[in-house]
């Protein structure tokens, strides 16, 4: 079977990404911290990257429920950092929407999207070039019969309501590897990443 890569149609391609980030070289001085000793040096990406949200998760100390349990998970996620390099979090986000006029007849929408996603340094550790692999796994879902993102179909709005908040279910949103050179002030990344890692499209 042969395909004719000129037609539009039989296009079948692999998104791979390069990129490299070089950071100002600042002699003889140590990375800053926060209060907590957690390092506040910026890696390639927002705060909605990956990277960006597992060290918020970091700086979350307290417990809202002042339950127990979140301390010895926060210990057992710790040590598994300390001797394997794994830093991961699972989170659920949820959203609704309900519409004084619409169009048609549905004026409610909602939905959610469970994440899974982390950073596995596993090369490097202690000299600073640092190589991990990073990955997020999404699944967005609806409750009602039109998810929040199908809202602005329903009341007539041109541009984008709760994007995140759709029905494509599962999808594999970042899976790139990170090479980190020159103890951190250059970064290599190969692979998928998502868009809104670093441009703000929302």
């Amino acid at each position: 079977m042969s395909f004719d890569w000129k037609r539009p149609t039989c296009f079948i391609g692999v998104a791979l990404l390069l990129v490299v980030s070089i950071r100002p070289v600042v002699a003889q001085e140590a990375q800053p911290s926060d209060h907590n000793g957690t390092s506040t040096v910026q890696q390639f990406g927002g705060p909605g990257s990956v990277p960006g949200q597992l060290a918020d998760d970091e700086r979350l100390k307290e417990s809202l429920t002042g339950v127990s349990f979140g301390k010895r998970y926060t210990d057992w996620k710790e040590g598994i950092k300390e001797r394997r390099g794994l830093n991961f979090t699972l989170d659920y986000n949820a959203t609704g929407i309900k519409a004084t006029n619409t169009l048609k007849e549905e004026d409610t929408f909602a939905g959610g999207v469970i994440r899974f996603f982390g950073q596995w340094d596993l090369t490097g550790r202690d000299s600073g070039n640092t190589g991990s692999f990073i990955w997020k796994i999404e699944n967005r879902h609806k409750y009602t019969d039109i998810p929040p993102s199908g809202t602005k179909n329903e009341i007539g709005y041109v541009g984008l309501i709760s994007p995140v908040f759709s029905d494509i279910r599962t999808r594999l949103t970042n899976l790139y590897w990170r090479q980190n050179l020159n103890q951190g002030r250059i970064e290599i990344i190969v692979g998928f990443i998502d868009t809104t890692d670093w441009v703000d499209v929302y």
